[in-house]
């Protein structure tokens, strides 16, 4: 199960994991928890119609924001992954610096939760996330890449506790 909490954009909620989603026939669900950023942009309800249009009622379920500690925490109890799809551009094909105070937090914040997070294929993420056995990576652009990730976390349900257990245990420890 895939969690995902924060605001709610297209660069952190992109529309091809609803691709990918769809794609995988009810072998993933997805929770979204969260709220419109500032800016007036109604993302949540761009969310609500692909959900709609995609059949995934069932999948996926947006909840909007959570005003309760306990129960976002009940919310990700329930999950595996923690979702950290925020896209960053490469800039005329160089990728920006990967800044640690810039964009890392929300990891770090599932690992705390006993989750496993998948985050961007970029360089810096994947070395602290990926090379390290913490977390996942793929494209937030390609629906193709992100459904053959999970496809793998799903076809590996049975280590996922474990990796999340670690991960809690690494936050805890350090």
């Amino acid at each position: 199960k895939l969690f995902y909490h924060g605001m709610i954009g297209p660069d952190r909620l992109p529309l091809q994991l609803f691709e990918a989603v769809e794609e995988l026939n009810g072998k993933v669900e997805l929770c979204i928890a969260g709220s419109d950023g500032s800016g007036g942009y109604n993302y949540s309800s761009v969310i609500k119609s692909e959900i709609k249009k995609r059949g995934l009622e069932e999948t996926v379920r947006y909840i909007g924001l959570i005003k309760k500690r306990e129960n976002l925490l009940r919310e990700c109890s329930n999950a595996d992954i923690g979702l950290s799809l925020v896209q960053v551009r490469k800039i005329n094909g160089v990728e920006p610096e990967f800044d640690m105070a810039g964009g890392a937090q929300r990891p770090f914040e599932y690992m705390a939760l006993g989750l496993i997070p998948l985050v961007p294929d970029l360089d810096g993420w994947k070395e602290l996330f990926v090379k390290t056995g913490y977390g996942y990576s793929c494209d937030p652009d390609d629906s193709e890449d992100i459904k053959e990730v999970l496809m793998q976390l799903y076809i590996n349900k049975d280590s996922l506790f474990d990796i999340g257990e670690r991960n809690r245990q690494k936050i805890l420890n350090d």
